[in-house]
């Protein structure tokens, strides 16, 4: 439904569905690394975009966000490159390319990618759903679903749910 699928079909090209998948990873007896990969669904490969080093994590106060916070305009950026199907130009931050400098980057700028992707989903299990999404824990009181408005005292009430249809809101 989104208009931009919608233009690459009818100009004969055919979207690439891609996902992003965040899972931290156990290296040392006591640290992990958080990886950000991104995940092509049709020949389900996984490839690297990000990996933050917990121990290294911001420690403001901010739970890490700060950190978290550098790697998700870079993979925006991405998403809007490939749903647009046109190289970047500018970097992540709209900072524009420097001629010469910036070598391939600044002489791909504005052309066409060759293809279109689309971002279908993030997935995670639930302690980055917490801790990197900020999304709310099961163990909340208020609303502890990131997908509907229940809390805690109708968590387990199944009544207006089929397996065969979606839940109305």
């Amino acid at each position: 439904r989104h208009p931009k699928v919608r233009e690459a079909l009818s100009q004969g090209q055919t979207p690439w569905p891609w996902a992003i998948y965040i899972d931290g990873i156990s290296f040392q007896y006591r640290d992990t690394l958080i990886g950000f990969w991104v995940f092509n669904i049709v020949t389900r490969t996984r490839h690297l975009a990000a990996a933050l080093r917990s121990s290294e994590l911001c420690g403001c106060g901010c739970r890490g966000w700060c950190s978290f916070f550098v790697v998700w305009p870079m993979l925006a950026w991405s998403a809007k490159a490939c749903l647009d199907s046109i190289w970047p130009t500018s970097r992540p931050y709209g900072v524009p390319w420097v001629e010469g400098r910036d070598g391939v980057w600044s002489s791909l700028a504005g052309q066409a990618l060759g293809f279109v992707a689309v971002l279908l989903y993030i997935k995670c299990d639930s302690k980055e759903v917490i801790a990197i999404l900020g999304l709310p824990s099961v163990w909340t009181h208020a609303s502890p679903c990131p997908l509907c408005f229940c809390g805690r005292h109708n968590w387990s009430d199944m009544s207006g749910m089929s397996p065969l249809e979606p839940v109305s809101y």
